[in-house]
């Protein structure tokens, strides 16, 4: 059973961002966005470089390069030059956090940056991050799980969770996994957990504490588990699409 988002979801968030949820943000018509797709070549960021690539390319935005980087690749210089040369206005990261952090730096070391930097995957969601980047991270977008900032109406759990969350560890949530990870396991312990009843199991979307639903599919995948797009805002990640998931505006 997977409760999470799977890569593709990842893929159709982007496409429907660039072209409904950022044309004010980006001051540019949608036929003139270059998008380059940087990520690890392990799995999970290969997974979703893949799934950018074909549902950006199915919504008729232009890629302008797809560039795959070994994990904790000292080329840094030459991958933002390659960028910069295809000019690239939005680019979309896949990584660790570790190289998350160095992706950034290295664009701050060039004196470039595309118009949109946008991550993807719960590295870019991570308050650890801020901390080591801050404050080369304002302003950039991540395609992750729903943060405790999302509209109250929609993650109608996140303030409880957030006050538990606190008294237990003594500090935030690191990032929306940690809220993802408690829906999920709630979710599942409550039926037993039992594969049939998790499979009988029907709930629609914003039934859940973080704003999913629930509902398996025939390989045990949560179809009803969406991620959001969310912007670090004053040191925060915030989410700003989809509308009925939002908590702020993408500034």
């Amino acid at each position: 059973v997977r409760a999470a988002p799977a890569a593709a979801a990842y893929g159709r968030l982007a496409a429907e961002a660039l072209i409904h949820g950022l044309p004010g943000p980006l001051s540019l018509p949608v036929e003139a966005l270059r998008v380059g797709i940087l990520h690890e070549t392990s799995p999970s960021p290969e997974a979703l470089g893949t799934a950018l690539e074909t549902a950006l390319r199915e919504a008729g935005l232009l890629i302008a390069e797809r560039v795959a980087h070994a994990p904790r690749t000292g080329e840094w210089a030459a991958l933002v030059q390659r960028l910069r040369a295809a000019s690239v206005n939005v680019l979309i990261h896949a990584a660790s956090e570790g190289d998350a952090a160095a992706m950034l730096r290295a664009l701050a070391e060039a004196g470039w940056r595309p118009r949109v930097v946008m991550g993807a995957g719960p590295a870019w969601g991570l308050l650890d991050l801020a901390r080591a980047v801050e404050p080369a991270l304002e302003g950039v977008y991540a395609l992750d799980m729903p943060p405790i900032e999302s509209a109250p109406g929609w993650a109608q759990g996140a303030a409880a969770f957030a006050q538990a969350y606190q008294r237990r560890w003594g500090s935030p949530p690191r990032s929306g996994l940690s809220f993802a990870s408690f829906v999920g396991a709630r979710t599942v312990l409550a039926q037993g957990p039992d594969r049939a009843a998790l499979g009988a199991l029907d709930l629609p979307e914003g039934t859940l504490a973080n704003g999913w639903g629930w509902r398996l599919d025939e390989r045990g995948q949560n179809s009803r588990a969406r991620p959001v797009l969310l912007q670090w805002q004053a040191g925060r990640p915030v989410t700003v699409f989809p509308a009925t998931a939002a908590a702020a505006v993408p500034v």
